[in-house]
């Protein structure tokens, strides 16, 4: 199966820690939180700079959850990773969420092997591409490992990651993890769903077109 669209969408139930409200060059209002994506108990949280610059700086209040949706981005400074998120709307919801939809680029090909329960499994490292800098250069990419589990004995997710080869864009869905080893974070991408991606005319549509789709806002 394959989708001709790019994804960057995300539903993430996040933990606001502070929230800075900032006047914008054009004169209108942006606010940047500082939050946290739950893991469960007694496991590190994603730590998530939150940016808005609609109707939602209201509703980004310091010391609450909200079930937020929107794309996720990503930079580094100082050698650090810092992972965005630009929410569009606020979603009320009974649960937590934590649900991301993602095109990535393979850059690793799968490794796979059974567990000693004899469960199907594997791994991979993929990109989530973040467009060009004012000068015309590429950003840094979101770097995430992909897990892919069988289910009841079924193969097919975890056989799907082993065939993607290194270089392709894959659109995969499923949820987000954090861990923390030796004082760096690893991020990865439990998945639900992988598909083929494939442009409108059959054809491996280009890291530049893909990336046309999402843009992060401008507060200049």
């Amino acid at each position: 199966m394959s989708d001709n669209k790019f994804k960057n969408f995300a539903v993430l139930t996040l933990d606001i820690h502070s929230v800075e409200v900032k006047e914008s060059k054009k004169g209108g209002q942006y606010a940047v939180a500082q939050a946290t994506l739950p893991m469960g108990e007694g496991k590190p949280a994603l730590p998530f700079r939150v940016i808005v610059n609609n109707g939602l700086v209201k509703v980004l209040k310091a010391e609450t959850s909200k079930t937020l949706v929107g794309h996720i981005g990503y930079e580094e400074k100082d050698g650090k990773p810092i992972y965005l998120f630009f929410p569009y709307k606020f979603e009320d919801s009974d649960k937590p969420r934590n649900f991301a939809q993602l095109t990535l680029r393979c850059g690793v090909e799968a490794e796979c092997r059974y567990t000693d329960a004899g469960a199907f499994w594997g791994h991979s490292r993929m990109a989530l591409g973040m467009g060009k800098d004012e000068k015309g250069e590429y950003k840094p990419s979101l770097w995430l490992t992909v897990k892919a589990f069988s289910r009841d004995g079924d193969e097919t997710l975890p056989q799907k990651l082993a065939a993607i080869a290194k270089g392709s864009l894959v659109n995969v869905s499923g949820r987000l993890t954090y861990e923390i080893y030796k004082d760096k974070g690893y991020t990865s991408l439990i998945a639900s769903k992988i598909t083929d991606f494939e442009g409108g005319d059959g054809e491996t549509q280009s890291e530049d077109q893909a990336e046309k789709e999402f843009e992060e806002p401008n507060f200049g």
